[in-house]
């Protein structure tokens, strides 16, 4: 507003300098003719006469002069009464920015404590404990600030059965290998998944320890982990420790098939990383699978919070599914409950992804289901065939395992469109003429949904082979509690993504609604979800009522100033063409008035018509042309926009095009590399299932020649015995079957008592010695590694101090630009409040027009 009125300002002046200018120069053109008209000298009549004409002209250039100079003062008053308003309402939005300044810091501060990291947790903690917990909390999910605090073998409540506390298990148990799956875990979490395993589980039994890594980027999940691992062999020669690194991320349910892969005990145990077992949680699952190697067994998941670390006792329930092929709890079997045995285990539709399994009946009816991606479905498809194809899945509640339940992740925000993907190629194998509910679920058309859901002819063949029963047998024996949908004539839902609560409509139509969790398949109304809206849709009336407000009061009192200026302006006008039309009619002859092209100054009118300056009176001789010109330029222009649009709606369908074609092209090559693929991996396995085979004739051929030999040496030493024969001195009495150079010592006299004597002194000296040494060079490594577990922990330190040096220093960092930007910003308002913008030769050339 300041630069319109300055602006506004400058036009009066310069208006008011040309006005003088053009007086001056009338006055000089009056002096010129006069002097041409006379060319004697004057008469004194004459000379008065002409004085007289200049002081009335003088007089009335003084006149306008003192009115435009009035104007002036008048408009410096109207611009200093703007200034104080400004300053004004300047000096209350200063007043009122501390508040607002203190109410963000508070809200700033207050936002950690928004999150769902600190519903029972953290209130003790500092600021930057708390910016470090929170940060932490959105990498991983989970409280990962106290679980690095935590002790490793800290002690889990008991929440198990009293009845399963008196069970005996017996010692001769399958040995069992426990695979964790992980991507991006915090490593505090693994640490303290380990070591659970370790301490609650007998060393008799546990063989070995499989960490499969799907491609994490954190840094302490290579060496660092590298080194804990280590350090637990070294303490733990027992069993191994087994690393699988993943060169690209290929899925939880690829993941778990590398960790079933590169197992080699009995039963295999399949187990995320971020758990905590509980005691004797390994035997009751063993037991049942020795009793039954075609059960596929899983315990009872206790939660673990998110934001405390706290056990949440969870009682024995079945493991079920939905249409979707989403996971939930449903009871068990009514027979079971008829036994009034909580201990014993009950029958589950399906698994939740921790199961334990015999590793060669896992293999033997397919492991896992590898076209599964990412995440979700695979373990639904695990329990459907299981139960098909003549194995079954039981809960133990007497084994328990606490398992941190994730508030998000991180990996992974949004799992719907693998799922969806998972859950559809899951019924194309397996479900038959019910596989319609699976999309009806989804909300997906039944036919030509468009989503690729990969090879399923291999899988097929399996359940073929395995000759496996029908969906149908699944749905009335063993989960006759999921509901199907037949005769659809149409289906479709609205939900709100944001909100979990719905109005249900109960049971039977015609029941009272009540509030109940969002299911998916039944009449519900999103009353959470309809409140947000309206909540929202108040919010932002209200906000625009309060913009339009204050739009409202600016406007009105820019109008009352415009209107100020623009009175004090049509005044000044009015008073300036009366001075102009004095001037002419007293002191300019018609005779000698010459006009002037306002288009073209160095252009007179001296021969035609005498009329007024277009530019005084508002009139335009060359409008109509101007006017048809501008309205040619306008259909040019638009003719120019139409074909540009049209151009762009062109490469953009074209690029569209490319786009699709491209993607085809990347999907059937990708389907070709896996073809490719999968012919390998046929050959490899054949190949080595040849060398197998190969490999153990050979062996046992071997065995049959040694048991041969040793057949005959008895048979010769039993003659020997029987007949009195003394031993040979010949060599060739001595050979063995197997050939030279073996001898058989029973029948070949070559060597004297003391001499054998010495040679086996030797040989015992020979062990001795190897045993001393490789017990030298284990001390050794022991020492090597307490060296390196030190130096991993100094360089931690070191980490941690330095990171809090950097943190203050970005801190102090952050202060001084806030300060430095703050003093930039109020010389920037000082100069703009002193300086003002002179007007250029850009500016007056918008006013150099045959128009006003």
């Amino acid at each position: 507003m300041q630069i319109i009125y300055m602006r506004s300002m400058w036009v009066k002046r310069i208006l008011v300098l040309g006005c003088i200018l053009f007086l001056s120069y009338i006055s000089l053109i009056l002096r010129n003719e006069t002097d041409k008209k006379t060319d004697e000298r004057p008469t004194e009549a004459q000379t008065i006469d002409i004085d007289r004409r200049f002081s009335d002209l003088e007089s009335n250039i003084n006149k306008v002069y003192d009115l435009f100079k009035n104007f002036e003062q008048k408009q410096d008053a109207i611009q200093k009464m703007l200034v104080d308003e400004r300053e004004r309402f300047k000096d209350q939005e200063v007043v009122a920015a501390p508040v607002k300044s203190q109410r963000g810091q508070d809200e700033q501060k207050l936002k950690p404590q928004q999150s769902p990291l600190f519903q029972g947790w953290g209130e003790n903690l500092s600021d930057e404990d708390q910016e470090e917990a929170q940060a932490l909390f959105e990498k991983y999910g989970y409280n990962v600030f106290l679980s690095d605090r935590l002790p490793l073998n800290r002690e889990l409540p008991e929440t198990r059965e009293s009845k399963c506390l008196q069970k005996k298990y017996p010692k001769d148990l399958p040995s069992i290998a426990v695979v964790l799956i992980y991507l991006d875990e915090a490593l505090s979490i693994i640490k303290r998944a380990i070591r659970s395993i370790i301490d609650r589980t007998p060393e008799h039994l546990l063989r070995e320890i499989i960490l499969v890594d799907d491609h994490s980027s954190n840094d302490d999940l290579k060496g660092d982990l590298d080194v804990y691992v280590k350090s637990i062999e070294a303490q733990n020669p027992l069993f191994r420790m087994v690393r699988v690194r993943h060169v690209e991320s290929l899925g939880l349910t690829q993941a778990r098939i590398s960790g079933w892969r590169a197992a080699t005990a009995d039963v295999v145990a399949i187990l995320d990383a971020h758990i905590e077992v509980h005691k004797e949680w390994a035997e009751p699952l063993l037991t049942r699978i020795k009793a039954d190697r075609t059960v596929v067994v899983s315990p009872v998941f206790d939660r673990v919070n998110y934001y405390d670390l706290d056990v949440v006792h969870y009682v024995p329930a079945a493991h079920a599914f939905d249409w979707a092929l989403w996971c939930m709890y449903e009871s068990f079997r009514p027979e079971w409950y008829h036994l009034n045995d909580t201990s014993l285990p009950g029958k589950s539709p399906s698994v939740m992804g921790i199961m334990v399994v015999d590793r060669k009946f896992l293999g033997e009816i397919g492991a896992l289901d590898g076209g599964m991606k990412v995440y979700g479905g695979e373990n639904v498809e695990l329990g459907v065939r299981v139960w098909l194809c003549g194995g079954s899945i039981e809960v133990v509640p007497c084994s328990k395992i606490a398992h941190i339940e994730r508030n998000h992740k991180p990996y992974a925000p949004d799992l719907s469109m693998s799922m969806k993907r998972n859950a559809l190629r899951a019924a194309e194998i397996w479900m038959d003429e019910y596989k319609h509910n699976v999309n009806i679920a989804w909300n997906i058309p039944i036919k030509d949904h468009g989503i690729d859901i990969g090879d399923v002819s291999e899988r097929k063949e399996l359940r073929e082979k395995l000759k496996c029963k029908p969906f149908k047998w699944y749905l009335e024996n063993i989960y006759p509690q999921l509901d199907t949908w037949d005769n659809i004539l149409a289906y479709g839902g609205m939900k709100n993504l944001d909100a979990n609560i719905c109005i249900d409509q109960g049971l039977f139509p015609g029941h009272t609604p009540i509030a109940f969790d969002c299911f998916n398949y039944g009449p519900q109304i999103d009353k959470e979800a309809l409140d947000s809206q309206v909540n929202e849709r108040k919010k932002k009336e209200q906000a625009e009522a309060e913009s339009l407000k204050a739009y409202a009061a600016d406007a009105v009192r820019n109008d009352k100033a415009a209107c100020l200026l623009d009175q004090c302006q049509l005044k000044d006008e009015r008073l300036l063409q009366g001075a102009i039309e004095d001037f002419r009619l007293n002191f300019q002859p018609r005779w000698s008035r010459r006009e002037y092209d306002l288009s073209n100054p160095d252009k007179i009118r001296g021969q035609e018509e005498i009329q007024m300056l277009p530019g005084l009176v508002g009139e335009d001789p060359d409008s109509q042309g101007r006017l048809k010109k501008q309205q040619e330029q306008l259909r040019e222009w638009s003719f120019q926009q139409q074909h540009e649009l049209a151009t762009a709606r062109h490469q953009q369908r074209q690029e569209e095009q490319q786009y699709d074609q491209d993607r085809v092209d990347l999907d059937n090559k990708a389907l070709q590399l896996q073809t490719i693929e999968e012919e390998r991996r046929r050959t490899v396995a054949l190949a080595t299932k040849n060398f197998n085979l190969t490999k153990a004739a050979e062996n046992a051929e071997k065995r049959w020649k040694e048991w041969q030999q040793q057949e005959e040496d008895n048979r010769t030493d039993i003659l020997n015995q029987l007949q009195g024969e003394l031993l040979s001195e010949s060599q060739e009495q001595g050979i063995s079957v197997l050939g030279l150079p073996r001898l058989s010592p029973d029948s070949y006299k070559g060597f004297a008592d003391e001499q054998l004597q010495h040679i086996i002194n030797c040989q015992q000296q020979q062990i001795d010695e190897k045993r001393r040494i490789q017990a030298e060079q284990q001390q050794e490594e022991l020492q090597q590694d307490r060296f390196r577990v030190a130096s991993a922990r100094t360089a931690l330190l070191m980490e941690r101090q330095q990171a809090r040096i950097n943190k203050q220093l970005r801190r102090t960092q952050d202060n001084t630009n806030a300060q430095l930007a703050e003093a930039h910003h109020e010389q920037t308002k000082y100069l703009e409040k002193v300086y003002t913008n002179i007007p250029d030769d850009s500016y007056f050339s918008q006013f150099n027009t045959s128009s006003r």
